[in-house]
Formats: C-alpha cells, sequence, structure tokens
C-alpha cells in the first residue's frame, strides 16, 4: 500500500511542477500538493502503528517488526518537514505579516 500511495502522490507532485514550469496559473494549487504529501505521510505513520499493534498481539504481519523504527524514523521526519513547510507557506500568520523579504 505504500508504494502505490507513495506513487500516486509523486505522480500528482510531478505533474504538478511540470505544469507549474510552463503556466503559473496552476501555482494556485500548490497547497493542495502539500496537503496530500501530508496525508501519505499521516497515512503512513498510522500504517507503522498498525502493523507494531498488530505484531505486539501476535497476530501474522508481513512486516519486519525490526525495521518498523527506521520506517517510523522516516515518516515522521518527513512529516514534520512538510508541516513545517505547509505552516511557513500557507498559514495566514504569515500572510498577515507580508512576504519573507529576499536578502
Amino acid at each position: 500500500m505504500a508504494t502505490m500511495m507513495n506513487a500516486i502522490v509523486h505522480s500528482i507532485m510531478y505533474s504538478y511542477f511540470a505544469l507549474a514550469t510552463v503556466s503559473t496559473s496552476v501555482r494556485k494549487y500548490s497547497k493542495f500538493v502539500t496537503i496530500a504529501q501530508l496525508l501519505q505521510f499521516i497515512i503512513g505513520c498510522y500504517g507503522i502503528l498498525y502493523a507494531r499493534g498488530r505484531i505486539n498481539r501476535g497476530e501474522f504481519c508481513e512486516t519486519d517488526a525490526n525495521q518498523l523504527p527506521f520506517h517510523m524514523f522516516i515518516y515522521a521526519s518527513f512529516l514534520t518537514i512538510f508541516a513545517h513547510f505547509f505552516y511557513t507557506s500557507f498559514t495566514k500568520s504569515r500572510a498577515s505579516s507580508g512576504k519573507r523579504k529576499m536578502k
């Protein structure tokens, strides 16, 4: 499931990037691309926690329990990075204080 979800989000993301290079009107959808990425990481974290729960209960799970901490670290790191990006790029506090000035 994670591979398919990643492929879908990347297809959306790279299609957006390709269109944004030829038309500035597409850039208004950047927020939705970021939301899709955030959802991917939230669902991924949930899946990892779900797998951990199955393993802890002694239920069958195809996931290698030794890999779960690594996977959680990666997904949680990406979630943190993209959440910060979303917050700094799309929240009203930034819009009300003006855009960042280039140095």
